[in-house]
């Protein structure tokens, strides 16, 4: 997700902008596709007994960290995590 930052890194001429947000929604889509399929994987069943349900949850959410820091290396990784986990 490092097509568009803030303000004051993206903001440019009338055309960097207008490339710059279709790249940024693009990304997007492509971050909330990866995690349709991801949760489609890592949603536990909830029939499992309770110690199994939380080592599954345990791991779908290491799983999710892991992926929310390696789309956004950057500062702000943390808020794609947390919008990830509340989505889950």
């Amino acid at each position: 997700m490092a097509a568009w930052c803030c303000t004051k890194h993206s903001v440019a001429s009338a055309e960097e902008n207008q490339a710059c947000v279709s790249a940024s929604l693009l990304d997007w889509r492509d971050w909330l596709e990866e995690l349709a399929e991801r949760f489609d994987r890592l949603l536990p069943d909830p029939n499992l007994a309770p110690t199994d349900l939380l080592v599954a949850w345990e791991a779908a959410i290491a799983d999710l960290a892991h992926a929310a820091s390696g789309r956004m290396a950057r500062d702000g990784w943390y808020g794609y995590f947390t919008w990830a986990l509340c989505w889950l």
